[in-house]
């Protein structure tokens, strides 16, 4: 699945046959598809090495991360459902602030009524933190989106 998100824009057979660990680097990219090619791979193995560690915060990042991946590939789906795992997780680690940028980032991705809610929810709870500028606070934390 992450193969398939974070490489939309890689269409080159050796560059995905890279990706996927059976060959090596392609001699001659497009610099469009090399850049696409390196910023996946670095994508799949942050991602990864979240997965492995074993610390409680690592599991509801990687969600966020993921859910950054299927945002960008416009897997709408799987980046709300990453997303509403990563804001159960992170408010029971009491990571609200991280909450907060999940929630506006799950808002903007349902939109409606019921999205501009949470928006304005999660905003309106990064400001009483002092944080004067949440889309950017959101572009820091959760980038992808």
């Amino acid at each position: 699945m992450l193969r398939a998100m974070s490489t939309e824009a890689v269409t080159d057979p050796s560059a995905l046959a890279f990706l996927d660990g059976d060959a090596a680097p392609p001699s001659a990219l497009p610099a469009a598809e090399l850049e696409a090619l390196v910023s996946a791979l670095v994508e799949r193995k942050d991602a990864a090495r979240l997965r492995r560690i074993r610390a409680p915060w690592a599991r509801p990042l990687g969600r966020l991360l993921v859910g950054g991946l299927a945002a960008q590939a416009a897997d709408t789906p799987s980046a709300i459902a990453e997303l509403e795992q990563a804001i159960s997780e992170l408010e029971a680690l009491g990571m609200g602030l991280y909450a907060e940028v999940s929630r506006l980032r799950l808002g903007r991705l349902r939109g409606g009524a019921d999205g501009e809610a949470m928006v304005a929810l999660a905003e309106s709870a990064m400001r009483a933190e002092g944080i004067s500028r949440p889309d950017r606070f959101a572009d820091m934390l959760a980038p992808g989106f």
